[in-house]
């Protein structure tokens, strides 16, 4: 695809300030990674605002507007697109919920086709993954000291109320959760950087290409204070390691980490947040290895652990609740409210059965092929351009996508639907600006 403007093609212009597409897609990914989402107002929060202004630039000339519908015509998923859209519209005209269809569509659909037309437009999907990398630091070292000060800054910057509550204790630790909504949306952030974080365009794909950055995303995780996330980032560090470009250096390495921190452990054994971090890690080997490694630690944890144990065993039974239409979904106002063998259900932490609560078998379906479509198209190019960068997006997504199976996504999805289009960008065959121009594009920043 051409270029769709000349480096001199000055988008806004009024005086002294001078914004272009390039800015704003800076703009944008910092107010969908960065900024929490309870900025704003209830229909119209940072991320959105970007979106609108961005789109009202695309529109006023007219050689961007037509190129940015031909990247919305030829993208090849747009039959699956098309079904989600008209699943979600007639649930939310029956359900009378308009945010039912209104959020994925700004939150998931506008993000990925406006995202894929700026890549193409000659945004580099490594200066993306450059500015990821560069929040994922600030974030790891602000979680850091959202720790040790029991706060977290963006809470206040909290407008769009309901959102999070501003507090999260488990086993007496607090359990820190940046600018989402809650720990186990950072959890699922973390996840999504690890694999992307490991890859550098020289040595591709490598377990220590940034491994302060994969410490500080690991302790971030233990202060998430997650069982399930603890274990898929070990998930994926275990797939990092196994496709890095120097497995032998990665294995020696990771071993002798290991052993120090083992032995770091033995000797602060008796401090409490050390127990309470090993009673975490306990709690996720008991649950592959049917231990019962946890008995050992925390009570209160082990408590929790059991009671959310019985939990998942019950919330399958939901899919076949007969108040709960099949075909019909309840929208995204539903407030869920099951009671069973004496207890009340009304958060549902798996994202998948939350989805058939809302959008019933269609939503859910139409969901599950997109997402499988999207990281087989990573698979492939991975495979076939032998891109190291698409495999570091599968394994981020892949880990994501298996973590929500006993989280809800909280929020995280336009992060989601962001790498996707990275990915989608990656995959296509499209003439590349030439090296002059790709540089005056990145000194310049106009598209």
């Amino acid at each position: 695809m051409e270029r769709v403007t000349s480096q001199k093609d000055k988008l806004f212009n009024q005086g002294a300030i001078n914004i272009n597409l390039y800015t704003l897609m800076n703009v944008l990914i910092v107010a969908i990674f960065f900024i929490p989402d309870y900025l704003g107002f209830s229909f119209l929060n940072v991320q959105r605002l970007c979106l609108l202004v961005i789109w009202c630039l695309i529109m006023r000339t007219p050689q961007r507007r037509q190129d940015f519908f031909q990247v919305i015509t030829k993208m090849h998923y747009n039959v699956l697109f098309i079904i989600y859209i008209a699943v979600l519209l007639i649930t939310s005209l029956v359900r009378i919920n308009p945010n039912t269809l209104l959020n994925p569509l700004f939150d998931q659909i506008a993000v990925f086709y406006t995202a894929l037309y700026l890549f193409n437009a000659g945004f580099p999907v490594e200066k993306f993954q450059q500015l990821l990398i560069k929040i994922t630091y600030i974030l790891c070292f602000m979680g850091i000291i959202e720790y040790l000060t029991k706060f977290s800054i963006f809470t206040k910057f909290e407008i769009i109320k309901g959102l999070t509550t501003g507090e999260y204790i488990r086993g007496g630790s607090y359990r820190i959760f940046g600018p989402a909504h809650h720990p186990l949306g950072y959890g699922l952030f973390l996840i999504l950087m690890l694999a992307i974080i490991c890859y550098k365009k020289d040595s591709g794909l490598n377990l220590f290409n940034r491994p302060f950055g994969v410490t500080l995303i690991f302790i971030n995780t233990l202060m998430t204070g997650s069982r399930s996330t603890i274990g898929i980032l070990m998930l994926a560090i275990a797939l990092v390691a196994i496709f890095s470009t120097r497995k032998r250096e990665v294995l020696l390495i990771s071993s002798v980490i290991a052993g120090m921190v083992l032995c770091l452990f033995v000797l602060l054994f008796h401090l409490t947040p050390i127990q309470s971090l090993l009673s975490r890690f306990s709690l996720v080997i008991d649950a592959v290895l049917n231990t019962n490694l946890a008995s050992n630690f925390n009570t209160e944890d082990l408590s929790t652990y059991k009671n959310s144990e019985q939990y998942r065993e019950w919330l399958p039974k939901i899919l076949s609740l007969a108040w709960l239409n099949p075909f019909l979904g309840q929208g995204n106002g539903y407030q869920f409210n099951w009671y069973y063998q004496g207890f009340h259900i009304h958060s549902i932490d798996n994202y998948y059965i939350n989805q058939f609560i809302k959008v019933a078998y269609p939503g859910l379906i139409i969901q599950l092929i997109l997402y499988l479509c999207f990281m087989g198209r990573m698979l492939k190019t991975a495979l076939l351009k032998s891109s190291q960068l698409s495999l570091a997006l599968l394994i981020s997504c892949g880990c994501y996508f298996i973590n929500l199976y006993w989280v809800d996504a909280l929020g995280t999805l336009d992060y989601v639907f962001m790498l996707f289009a990275a990915a989608y960008h990656l995959s296509e065959p499209i003439e590349r600006e030439s090296k002059s121009n790709y540089e005056n594009i990145g000194h310049h920043g106009y598209l």
